[in-house]
């Protein structure tokens, strides 16, 4: 295996790079969910506020997986930036994790079916009571069904995100 800097000492599976994009919850918040997601998994973890800056951070640091919220700072919301990667051909496909404290609790699978059936990448999670555990189960199955970049169906939809 060629090692890099993202390559484990151990040579056991490549690190898994997360990116939360997250403008409501402060700094420290995001510093300590940050820790708490390198500590209970093989993560390379980095977050941005600022909407407006968030697609040029997704290019930056090439993440596998995305948190998402919806309220972002800089005057761009998680929605347009959910747009704008899915009608990147370099961006579509990547999973996205929406954490929202819109959401009084998690929708049950029932809710989410038809969504993950054409969008299995994609997971709706309330930050209410949100246990890295959790986080951690909905990142790894979001991986594990995204298409990968550029494999996102062309239609630009809304969200979907449960009322």
């Amino acid at each position: 295996m060629a090692e890099n800097r993202f390559t484990p000492k151990n040579h056991e599976e490549p690190q898994k790079r997360i990116l939360i994009i997250d403008g409501n919850d402060g700094e420290e918040f995001l510093r300590v969910r940050k820790e708490k997601l390198e500590e209970a998994g093989n993560y390379v973890v980095d977050y941005e506020q600022d909407g407006s800056k968030a697609i040029e951070r997704i290019r930056h640091f090439r993440p596998d997986v995305i948190t998402l919220d919806v309220i972002l700072a800089g005057g761009m919301d998680g929605g347009e930036v959910c747009k704008q990667m899915i009608s990147d051909p370099e961006l579509s496909g990547l999973p996205i994790v929406w954490v929202s404290a819109l959401w009084e609790r998690t929708p049950g699978p029932e809710e989410t079916a038809a969504e993950r059936k054409d969008y299995a990448w994609v997971r709706f999670l309330s930050k209410q009571g949100l246990k890295t555990d959790t986080l951690v189960k909905e990142i790894e199955e979001a991986y594990a069904a995204a298409p990968g970049p550029g494999q996102h169906p062309s239609v630009v939809q809304d969200s979907g995100a449960p009322q």
